[in-house]
């Protein structure tokens, strides 16, 4: 459920809807499998399992972008859509389709912030990785996790991360302190890392 637009706007598996106390659900968009639903610069965002962004504009949807393989979280940072999908974490700058931009190949990408040094924090199937701010290729922080859709949060300088093994809670300020140095100095990070 999100608000948007002076109106409660619901999720389910198969629709979009408008909540009203007094007509109940009214689908505004049917047909597809939904995963998330956000609001950015007063556009309401959802995302579907056919890998599109939609917007919804006046009365009618407009595709933002199709990536290809299932959309399963959005995050908005800024002016960034961050788009995570099951063939890696995508980009939109102020939600332009031309500026759609791929920034990595990881997996099975559930959900992703960023925290207040700039480095995205990366949730998959596979595990956690964290992509500082001035790198190309992501870190793997904890491997060999499976963790949840819509379960990664940042909190008080720190990330909640859920899993099927469980919450961990990651100081940020430790980790880009003491732990991303020496990751990115001793570590060649690239594709072939990341299975």
């Amino acid at each position: 459920i999100i608000e948007w637009d002076n109106r409660i706007i619901t999720q389910n598996t198969r629709s979009i809807n408008i909540w009203d106390y007094q007509t109940g659900l009214t689908p505004i968009h049917q047909g597809e499998e939904y995963f998330d639903i956000e609001v950015a610069d007063n556009k309401l965002i959802i995302c579907t399992g056919k890998g599109e962004v939609i917007t919804f504009v006046g009365d009618t949807f407009i595709t933002l972008c199709n990536v290809g393989s299932r959309v399963r979280d959005l995050y908005i940072y800024g002016d960034v859509l961050y788009i995570s999908s099951d063939k890696g974490l995508f980009s939109l700058d102020e939600l332009e389709p031309e500026s759609l931009k791929k920034l990595n190949d990881l997996p099975n990408v559930v959900g992703v912030m960023m925290d207040l040094n700039k480095n995205l924090w990366i949730s998959t199937e596979n595990g956690l990785y964290v992509q500082p701010s001035d790198r190309k290729f992501p870190i793997s922080f904890i491997s060999n996790v499976e963790f949840n859709r819509a379960a990664l949060t940042i909190y008080n300088d720190h990330v909640y991360a859920g899993s099927v093994e469980g919450l961990f809670i990651i100081d940020i300020f430790n980790v880009a302190k003491n732990i991303l140095p020496q990751a990115v100095n001793t570590v060649a990070v690239g594709p072939k890392d990341w299975l």
